[in-house]
């Protein structure tokens, strides 16, 4: 549908330019599809990146995004100072910020910690240390198992499982990161003992992602793990990855493989889980453009891992078996989130006007209101609201 705001204004983007950050070329992907699907809101973004020899222009812009790595103040500095300009410019002519360069160091561990614990968002209780002393100190006191991790990182890097102070001590001096934390794992197995005895959430670890971009809540994905720390490298269909991707007719053998992409499937084309806890626990860090890390328990309810406001969407070509988990429509809805959330950021009537359109229903997925995680072993399916 087309925006019916003023023609004049834009959107800015504001993202790391080449050799800064982590990602490069953050957000081409549902750019180049927008490029396609809404040309008319394409020609209202313009993309600024920073280490460019200026300031942008700001006379046209309605709102500015930031699509910076986090914590972008205390790892990216460069970065932190243009893109702080950039804010203070747009601040002083009463122009709408979305993560704000501030906001992002919301997203260190222990800060992002605090910030839930004190707005009632369910996360594991965490404790930042400084140096190895610290550590040790800690780890005398810690209620075990832990997880010791970097404080300003994100993914798996620098993280370890702990089930004993010994095992804290014994962690190598070179691969601890500083500042960390220590947090309380919190075993998503537990909850679901009394499930179905072929339940892949009571066998394996797990994570999800969901997305926020702004009012709109997308289901991203499962990931389960035999490994207490589950990523993309730990997850059951690692061995799918990279030349693994031509065994995928494999998982249509192998049972276990079929019940995890179902659980998987069940998730990403249900609709949202607790869409306004997803949506508090966005904006209490001052984002509204995020992605989600968090466990489902077996009664429905939520725990926060982390949130990730600069996050990697794999092309078809590098995501394990895209074809049994439909990843190019789930990618597909993601995107138009993203859209729809842009458009509103011109004109807040454009996205409403469209909840009532052949793109709700695409965004709904395949399943829409009445899939969910039932049947799997997994939790079921209530508090939820259609994909919007």
């Amino acid at each position: 549908m087309a925006i019916t705001g003023s023609s004049e204004s834009v959107v800015l983007l504001v993202r790391h330019g080449p050799g800064r950050g982590r990602l490069q070329a953050f957000g081409d992907g549902w750019l180049r599809r927008l490029a396609r699907t809404r040309p008319e809101l394409r020609g209202r973004i313009e993309v600024h990146e920073t280490g460019s020899q200026r300031l942008p222009q700001l006379a046209r812009v309605a709102c500015v995004v930031f699509l910076l790595a986090d914590p972008v103040r205390e790892l990216y500095p460069a970065c932190y100072a243009e893109a702080s300009a950039i804010a203070e410019k747009a601040k002083q002519r009463g122009i709408r910020l979305v993560n704000a360069p501030d906001a992002l160091s919301n997203t260190i561990k222990s800060v992002q910690a605090r910030l839930w614990a004190h707005a009632g968002i369910p996360c594991a209780p965490c404790q930042p240390f400084e140096s190895r002393e610290a550590l040790e100190r800690l780890a005398n006191s810690a209620t075990f198992p832990v997880i010791v991790r970097g404080d300003l990182l994100h993914a798996q890097q620098s993280t370890f499982v702990c089930r004993s102070p010994d095992e804290v001590r014994a962690l190598p001096k070179d691969q601890v990161a500083y500042p960390g934390q220590m947090v309380r794992f919190i075993d998503s197995r537990t909850s679901y003992l009394s499930a179905p005895l072929d339940s892949v959430f009571a066998r394996y670890y797990h994570r999800c992602r969901t997305y926020v971009f702004g009012r709109h809540v997308v289901p991203g994905a499962i990931y389960f793990s035999a490994s207490p720390i589950v990523g993309s490298d730990t997850a059951t269909w690692a061995r799918y990855a990279g030349n693994g991707r031509f065994a995928e007719p494999l998982a249509w053998i192998r049972r276990e493989d079929r019940q995890i992409v179902a659980a998987d499937m069940a998730f990403a084309n249900s609709s949202p889980l607790h869409p306004q806890l997803m949506r508090q626990a966005a904006n209490v860090l001052g984002l509204e453009f995020a992605g989600l890390d968090h466990v489902v328990l077996a009664d429905g309810s939520v725990v926060f891992w982390e949130a990730n406001p600069h996050f990697y969407i794999a092309p078809f070509r590098d995501t394990p078996l895209p074809i049994a988990r439909h990843i190019w429509p789930r990618t597909r809805r993601i995107h138009d989130a993203i859209g729809m959330f842009l458009a509103e950021l011109l004109d807040p009537r454009s996205g409403r006007d469209e909840l009532g359109g052949s793109e709700a229903v695409t965004l709904a997925g395949a399943g829409g209101r009445t899939a969910g995680i039932r049947g799997t072993g997994g939790p079921p399916v209530r508090d939820r609201e259609p994909i919007t």
